[in-house]
């Protein structure tokens, strides 16, 4: 027969163990959700900062393509004409 006192004593064990393992599960959960919420935002800003990016590369793109054109068709006036080009725009 086990005696009241040991009784007692596992009791109060086990009632420490399972609030001790509890609150932990209660921490880790609470910091699992923690660490999801900033993933989340970092994917949504890295996101958005990609695409402000492209969209900054297609517009240079666009204008050195744009500049190009100028300086063909300025070229080919003057030519056209027997001017000289000037040497900045060649």
């Amino acid at each position: 027969m086990l005696n009241p006192f040991k009784l007692i004593r596992r009791t109060i064990f086990l009632v420490w163990l399972c609030i001790g393992l509890a609150s932990g599960a209660a921490t880790l959960a609470a910091w699992a959700f923690s660490l999801s919420t900033q993933v989340a935002t970092l994917t949504a800003n890295a996101a958005s900062t990609a695409i402000r990016h492209r969209k900054q590369i297609t517009k240079a793109v666009a204008k050195a393509k744009a500049k190009g054109r100028v300086r063909r068709a300025l070229v080919a006036v003057w030519t056209c004409h027997g001017l000289v080009p000037p040497q900045v725009l060649v």
